[in-house]
């Protein structure tokens, strides 16, 4: 398996909303695994409930497109820890789940030049930070966007970002509006832009 290009790993560990004693332990395993064996990855697509409990070094040092749809984490700081071991990163496509266990989810890498948060779950609370510097490509859906923060996206030459007008009921003194407008602020180079309510 050292030449393996792509992975696509669609397992379910346990549909328990309870895991057991071993399921830290075991979700630590696969990663570990697929960085042991698939050197070469340049793929890797992981989805599922699966609880993801990354490894305290992950090393994936050719892989460029990750895609996580629908993931468990066991915290915030798992996909950070994924993100510093793929240095050459240059896609990645987050798909949320109502049960991924993240409050705050902070994308911050060098190298990424494509990226898709996919977001369904009304979570008022939930905040995105974004810094990537090479960014080019942004896509946003959220119904709740103003959590949402980009940094150093002075280089994004296409954003699409959707969802707009179907946020959930908000409070009285939110101002929806305003975070929507600094959010553009961020993308003063955008060529082109996408804003649709679906």
């Amino acid at each position: 398996m050292s030449m393996v290009r792509i992975l696509y790993a669609g397992f379910w560990l346990s549909t328990n909303p309870y895991p057991s004693r071993n399921s830290d332990s075991d979700s630590t395993t696969i990663l570990f695994l697929i960085q042991s064996i698939c050197k070469s990855l340049k793929v890797l697509i992981l989805k599922s409930q699966v609880l993801l409990n990354s490894p305290s070094s992950v090393h994936l040092p050719n892989l460029e497109i990750l895609y996580l749809q629908k993931i468990k984490y066991k915290n915030d700081d798992s996909v950070r820890r994924i993100l510093v071991g793929c240095p050459v990163l240059d896609q990645l496509h987050v798909v949320r789940s109502r049960t991924d266990n993240v409050t705050t989810s902070r994308i911050s890498h060098l190298t990424l030049d494509w990226f898709v948060m996919e977001n369904r779950v009304q979570d008022p609370n939930f905040k995105l930070h974004v810094n990537a510097p090479s960014l080019q490509y942004c896509y946003l859906r959220d119904q709740n966007l103003k959590n949402y923060l980009l940094d150093n996206a002075t280089n994004v030459v296409e954003a699409n970002i959707g969802d707009l007008f179907e946020r959930g009921e908000q409070d009285e003194n939110d101002n929806y509006g305003h975070s929507i407008y600094q959010l553009l602020r961020a993308l003063p180079n955008v060529a082109t832009l996408t804003l649709r309510n679906k």
